[in-house]
């Protein structure tokens, strides 16, 4: 009988201890008092009046038999702290009632729906933030002599601005909107893009033409060996090349390579040997060559690199397509043409390679000192009469003017072929100047000799993402033995402008107008050869 009475009086109770109060902003919380209530309002006379002034928790009587309601429990006076407590407790986690930070936290200030005043006037341009936060670059010394050559190359750059580049650039932008770049890659692009395939062509006036392809393959057995196969075809034009590489040493900074190459060509060029030669005695040869060279590759500090290889080569020289060599040379004579038919030859060459620009800047030249030394011997195994040894070097500085790739450049090279045999060293293996590295106003080879001096300026600058125009004038000659005859005046002149991509320092794909003259000490100066090339530049 006990147990039910407590539990009859749990469940009365229960509803009242549980039940959900309004928010009263009067309410005390436990350990502040109440607040006093307001004093009642006077009575008025009547029975409307009396009941008017009842308290609200109190019902106002229904009629004669009804009693008054009883007053207030202990467990409803409970129930209302409780009330007040939380809600006390809710009005504290909002941050933005001041009265209930129990913390000492300083009140957050009003929101603000308001926008901050405008920068500029309504008729007015907006001034520009600065968003790097750095004081504004005054003029600078660079900023000044950028204007030098800008003034001196003018005309080039107007050719180049408004012929070549605005054309190419549109080109460009109009297929990366479409997407052509990424379309190719992708057809011609297997094993997640580890191998490619590409068609190739090479154009130089004044040569056979080329079409051929290049094949790339990477992590072939495994990661890091890469595998290249390249050919180009033409008529009586074959080169057929194949390449492998891996890292060695710690953390890959070591390449070894092995390459075989076989070529053939009719268009080799062919003016006579020494300082005099004459662009109206212009020949051509052929050229049959096999070779297999294997090559160390290491990492000294930075771009700073040693060069390890041996080479052997098989070569065979005959006559090219006309006018053809025997036409105005007497091919038998080695005083005329030295060494010309077959021989073999087997090189241990050595190269240094040292470089004070930064490695963290790879797409543009940046400011530097950079120094090449080379030095090879040769010999033919065949005939060991025949050695001889070559070495020489290039010193080259690069200066960013405004530090944003405008690039000025001067490069002096210097070549030396030694004798050391007996027999002479074959046409085909002295220093040839022209071409795409050296004196890029002539032909390879239209300047031959066993010494050779070239000095070359030039102004790189940017046009487009990943294209430079570069601008170059230069210097220079062969010579018989170490500079015989050597003099200024007997020097030829060659200058031009072209596009050059600026993917990496050691190759560039580039696109050049060059023109090269005859020599100072002529009688009738002037410019004799203009030269168009477009292919792949192994420089820096």
């Amino acid at each position: 009988m006990r147990i039910a009475l407590l539990v009859a009086v749990a469940l009365y109770l229960a509803p009242t201890v549980v039940r959900a109060q309004p928010y009263d902003p009067n309410a005390a919380e436990p350990d502040k008092p109440r607040p006093k209530a307001s004093p009642a309002p006077k009575k008025s006379s009547g029975k409307a009046g009396a009941a008017a002034s009842q308290p609200a928790s109190q019902p106002s009587r229904a009629g004669s038999g009804a009693a008054r309601a009883p007053a207030s429990t202990d467990a409803d006076r409970r129930a209302a702290g409780d009330a007040a407590a939380r809600s006390a407790a809710a009005r504290k986690l909002d941050p933005y009632d001041p009265r209930l930070d129990s913390t000492g936290t300083p009140p957050l200030p009003p929101r603000e729906n308001r926008l901050p005043p405008p920068s500029a006037k309504r008729d007015q341009a907006r001034p520009q933030p600065n968003y790097r936060g750095r004081p504004a670059k005054g003029t600078t010394a660079g900023d000044v002599l950028i204007w030098i050559p800008r003034v001196v190359f003018f005309p080039a750059h107007v050719v180049l601005e408004y012929v070549v580049r605005r054309p190419i650039v549109w080109t460009m932008t109009r297929m990366e909107e479409h997407n052509v770049f990424a379309r190719i890659q992708r057809f011609f692009s297997f094993r997640d893009g580890k191998t490619s395939i590409y068609p190739t062509a090479f154009i130089d006036f004044g040569l056979n033409p080329t079409v051929g392809f290049l094949n790339l393959n990477n992590d072939v057995f495994f990661k890091g060996h890469s595998l290249t196969f390249q050919g180009g075809f033409w008529a009586g034009w074959i080169n057929l090349q194949a390449t492998s590489s891996f890292p060695v040493f710690r953390n890959d900074t070591g390449q070894l390579t092995l390459r075989g190459q076989f070529y053939t060509r009719p268009d080799q060029v062919f003016t006579g040997v020494g300082p005099g030669t004459r662009f109206e005695d212009e020949t051509f040869y052929r050229n049959r060559t096999g070779e297999v060279e294997l090559r160390l590759r290491g990492v000294l500090k930075d771009l700073s690199r040693v060069n390890l290889g041996v080479l052997y080569r098989d070569t065979s020289l005959s006559d090219g397509f006309g006018p053809s060599i025997e036409t105005l040379f007497d091919t038998n004579n080695d005083q005329v043409v030295p060494g010309f038919g077959h021989y073999r030859l087997l090189q241990i060459a050595a190269k240094l390679e040292l470089d004070s620009r930064s490695p963290d800047v790879v797409f543009t030249p940046g400011s530097g000192v950079r120094l090449e030394a080379w030095g090879a011997f040769n010999f033919d195994p065949s005939q060991l009469d025949r050695n001889f040894f070559r070495w020489g070097g290039e010193l080259a500085g690069f200066w960013d003017v405004s530090g944003i790739n405008h690039v000025l450049a001067l490069r002096v090279y210097v070549d030396f072929i030694e004798k050391t045999g007996e027999l002479s060293v074959p046409v085909s293996e002295l220093i040839a100047l022209g071409g795409p590295e050296y004196m890029r106003g002539f032909l390879l080879g239209r300047l031959r000799g066993q010494s050779a001096f070239v000095m070359t300026a030039s102004y790189q600058y940017p046009i487009w993402t990943f294209l430079d125009a570069n601008l170059f004038i230069g210097v220079g000659n062969t010579f018989n033995g170490r500079y015989e005859d050597f003099h200024f005046k007997r020097m030829y002149l060659n200058f031009g402008f072209g596009l050059r991509s600026n993917f990496t320092r050691d190759a560039a794909i580039e696109l050049a107008f060059a023109f090269g003259s005859n020599r100072f000490d002529s009688d009738d100066y002037k410019l004799e050869t203009f030269r168009f090339v477009f292919g792949v530049n192994q420089g820096f």
